[in-house]
């Protein structure tokens, strides 16, 4: 039986990880540059040396969920769209 992965010898956890570090070198430095040429932004320059969080990926391609439009029954088979009609009024 093979080892589970850990986090200490974890290609992807590496990986990850740098890629995390030259994103907040990048922002930094584009931070940097932006100060730099408007030496007038107030609010750019205090953000200078303030730590930044990492971007969250989308969750799937195209920036929003996938929302599953088709009702099925507990086979799999699709089943006909509800109609959401309105209730019939007793008395």
């Amino acid at each position: 039986m093979a080892k589970a992965p850990t986090k200490a010898n974890d290609p992807k956890v590496a990986r990850k990880a740098a890629a995390q570090q030259r994103t907040a070198q990048n922002k930094a430095a584009r931070l940097a540059r932006h100060v730099k040429a408007h030496e007038n932004d107030k609010q750019a320059a205090k953000a200078v040396g303030k730590p930044t969080t990492p971007r969250k990926a989308p969750s799937t391609k195209g920036n929003f969920r996938k929302v599953n439009k088709a009702y099925r029954d507990g086979a799999g088979r699709l089943l006909p769209a509800p109609t959401f009609a309105p209730l019939k009024k007793e008395g």
